[in-house]
């Protein structure tokens, strides 16, 4: 399951009235007089190291209340003034109360820089251009809909050095037989391979939220982790963050995943194989340092026949992403568009005299 932690209540000093943090102006703004403050804005350090980290003792910050969504299973952590009203997620009002619980505290944030009337405007792009939705899905958005949310996640940073030996094959060609019968025939030039690979990985985000799954937040990535700042929380003021779902072992061992095909991808690039029998590769983790991150994403939906076709939007750089269901009637008529240019070309060139 995973949390939704929102901020403290942070007075606005002129009218008294709660801040928010605005993404256009970067700072705390009152909605009502228009009083800003400063948030302070401090870059983040390499972060903990993985090898002896413990999770164990780690606790929400003090004040904070729990209530979960028996829709969604999502678990929502409300702090200083306010009460959960509702599931930010699914929308539902029949929150109950529930026990604290432990988890990892942010580290670093990547703030909102994307407004919602941009995310608004980009989401009705990226709808447009799916050509193969049925219209009346697309008639179906709502940008009140559309909720700006910080997701959980562990970014990773490792010194790697894998040694690695295989059999790798090439393919060449090369003349045979005489006369009538001389020909030109393609074989596998096999060789082997044995050496080192050192590569470094800077701050591999692995999601860790209960709504977002990893395949869904590449194709919103990638996000500029290197302009993180230290968690402050009065980037949260006037949003909702989710709780990390899942542990720090549990991203890493994603995280590996993903080293391991890039690191067997980079040996394969130094050669020039066609074919691989076998590559064995033997990876040290010589560093592993994370940081638990907030990244900044505007999460909808479109409600289509009874189903909820769920979609994002990269808080950072406004990149949207999701699932569309497909017409069946458009698809027909590109095939039957694609049968006749198909036919006209075919009939231009001949094929039918």
């Amino acid at each position: 399951m995973s949390d939704i932690s929102s901020s403290d209540v942070i007075k606005c000093p002129s009218c008294g009235a709660n801040m928010e943090y605005s993404p256009s102006e970067g700072c705390l703004v009152c909605p009502y007089c228009k009083t800003e403050k400063l948030v302070d804005k401090v870059p983040v350090g390499e972060g903990w190291d993985f090898k002896t980290f413990d999770e164990k003792g780690e606790v929400p910050e003090a004040g904070a209340s729990v209530y979960i969504c028996p829709n969604c299973k999502a678990e929502t952590v409300v702090t200083g003034f306010r009460t959960a009203e509702q599931c930010p997620f699914c929308g539902s009002t029949n929150v109950i109360s529930a026990e604290n619980l432990q988890g990892k505290k942010p580290d670093c944030i990547l703030p909102f820089i994307v407004t919602k009337d941009q995310a608004v405007a980009g989401s009705k792009k990226w709808i447009k251009n799916k050509w193969f939705a049925p219209t009346k899905f697309k008639k179906s958005f709502k940008p009140e809909a559309m909720k700006p949310v910080y997701e959980p996640a562990y970014a990773f940073t490792s010194d790697t050095e894998s040694a690695y030996d295989g059999r790798l094959g090439e393919n060449e060609t090369r003349t045979v037989g005489s006369g009538e019968n001389r020909r030109t025939e393609t074989y596998i030039r096999w060789f082997y391979v044995k050496g080192t690979y050192v590569k470094r990985f800077e701050d591999m985000v692995i999601e860790a939220s209960v709504h977002l799954d990893q395949r869904q937040m590449d194709k919103i990535g990638p996000f500029d982790t290197a302009n993180a700042l230290e968690y402050r929380k009065e980037f949260l003021a006037g949003y909702v963050a989710e709780r990390p779902c899942d542990s720090v072992q549990k991203c890493f061992e994603t995280a590996k995943s993903k080293m391991d095909a890039e690191i067997k991808r980079g040996i394969l690039n130094k050669y020039s194989a066609d074919h691989v029998d076998y590559l064995n590769v033997y990876t040290n983790h010589k560093t592993i340092f994370f940081k638990a991150i907030l990244y900044p994403i505007y999460h909808s939906f479109f409600a289509y026949r009874g189903k909820k076709y769920e979609f994002f939007v990269n808080g950072r750089s406004g990149r949207a992403s999701g699932k569309t269901p497909v017409s069946p009637w458009k698809v027909g008529i590109a095939v039957l568009v694609a049968l006749a240019v198909l036919v006209g070309i075919l009939y231009l060139m001949g094929i039918f005299e």
